[in-house]
């Protein structure tokens, strides 16, 4: 009987009543679920970090930036100097003095601390 001599149920009896089979299908379900979130989530870092290193060409811009830098233009290293003229004017009027220069990130350091996920292989509880 799933109801007591008052019309009360317990979870205990619900669980024996439906057996370990549904616990483990929702047990199943629920994983699923997650993998597939941090699956979508992966995807979605995978898509902003391509659309951030997408290679522009802006037609004087472009040129200028490469024979300074270096290195190819792309949409972050546009969006970076664009706002690094404003707030470096804004930090010194606020402080008056010019804004401290900062060590330049080695690749080896940013690809240590990438949060990336590559491959579904990176995720062994993924399977």
């Amino acid at each position: 009987m799933l109801f007591n001599d008052n019309n009360k149920v317990s979870t205990g009896t619900i669980l024996q009543a439906l057996g370990s089979d549904l616990l483990v299908g929702i047990i199943d379900l629920l994983r699923a679920f997650v993998v597939d979130l941090v699956r979508l989530g992966a995807d979605i870092i995978r898509g902003l970090r391509g659309l951030l290193t997408m290679r522009i060409k802006v037609p004087v811009f472009t040129k200028l930036y490469e024979s300074i830098s270096g290195k190819a233009c792309n949409v972050l290293d546009i969006v970076s100097l664009i706002l690094a003229i404003p707030i470096t004017i804004l930090s010194k009027v606020i402080t008056g003095k010019k804004p401290p220069m900062l060590p330049e990130i080695s690749p080896d350091t940013y690809v240590s601390i990438s949060v990336f996920v590559r491959d579904e292989q990176d995720l062994p509880w993924a399977s």
